[in-house]
């Protein structure tokens, strides 16, 4: 047997090559409910990249490639789906918090069996593993991924719908799990205040345990920053001592120079990411904080 094993590596760099960008410009809907809200407020002002190998890039993409799928299925049983917003022709987009806040719906629908005919709701499809596929089954959304019901939730309020459909696949059986989440106006208004404070405070909130080998630490890209310092952020706008977030998304440079500029110093993503000659890192991002 010989193995194209020159035809893989050029596939994996390919792969690697065409990946997104490697900090989000917004912080997502798919992330709040995450459980450190350091490590969210550390991705947020761009820190440390997290560098994926190629098989996680294909699983990733795996999950985009269902969705098709998923709107085949739900149209063929009836169900009308619109994936992108009829009024722009473009993806389901919501916004809070001057756009620093945000993310794309999979889709919106209306007309299955389980609601009123003219209820409109919130599509959500997620692939799973064996493991985690069971554990959605066993359990329910609320319990088994807390970060995909937040997402619901957020996706509900800003869309003022009343209901989520969520779909899961296992990928290794294509089993489907159905579930409807009805929206619960707590769990939103709770979203909505985390994501404020982790976007507009200047100072990083409480990690999520003082021990470097807690379970939802070890695995964290941003273990070494977060629990010991001494680490070079990554060079851009975002971790410079004269950024701070600003309104309609943007950012603005507090240094005279910058300020000077046509611009007034607000910076859009290209700026944000390419810095200039004033950056300085800022010291909650390279020293281990309380």
């Amino acid at each position: 047997m010989s193995t194209a094993i020159k035809t893989a590596a050029a596939i994996d760099a390919a792969i690697v090559a065409n990946a997104e960008k490697p900090h989000r410009a917004h912080l997502g809907a798919s992330v709040i409910g995450r459980p450190c809200e350091r490590q969210l407020w550390y991705s947020f002002r761009w820190t440390l990249a997290e560098k994926h190998e190629p098989r996680m890039l294909r699983l990733f993409e795996r999950g985009q490639l269902e969705e098709k799928r998923f709107v085949g299925y739900l149209r063929a049983a009836g169900v009308e789906i619109w994936e992108v917003n009829p009024e722009t022709g473009k993806q389901w987009r919501i916004e809070d918090h001057e756009g620093h806040f945000g993310g794309s719906l999979d889709g919106v629908g209306r007309g299955i069996p389980d609601l009123p005919p003219d209820e409109a709701f919130v599509t959500e499809y997620k692939t799973h593993g064996d493991k985690s596929f069971e554990k959605l089954k066993a359990e329910g959304l609320l319990k088994a991924k807390w970060e995909h019901y937040v997402q619901t939730q957020v996706y509900m309020g800003k869309m003022s719908l009343r209901y989520a459909l969520y779909i899961g696949v296992n990928k290794n059986t294509d089993e489907l799990y159905f579930e409807l989440v009805p929206f619960v106006q707590a769990e939103f208004d709770r979203a909505i205040n985390r994501a404020k404070g982790i976007i507009w405070d200047a100072v990083p909130p409480a990690r999520i345990s003082d021990s470097p080998g807690y379970f939802a630490c070890k695995y964290c890209h941003l273990n070494r920053l977060c629990h010991f310092g001494g680490v070079t952020p990554d060079r851009n706008c975002r971790t410079c001592v004269f950024g701070e977030p600003s309104g309609g998304g943007l950012w603005r440079c507090k240094h005279a120079d910058v300020r000077s500029t046509p611009n007034k110093g607000f910076l859009d993503e290209a700026a944000q990411r390419a810095a200039c000659p004033q950056y300085s890192a800022r010291v909650e991002l390279t020293t281990r904080q309380p």
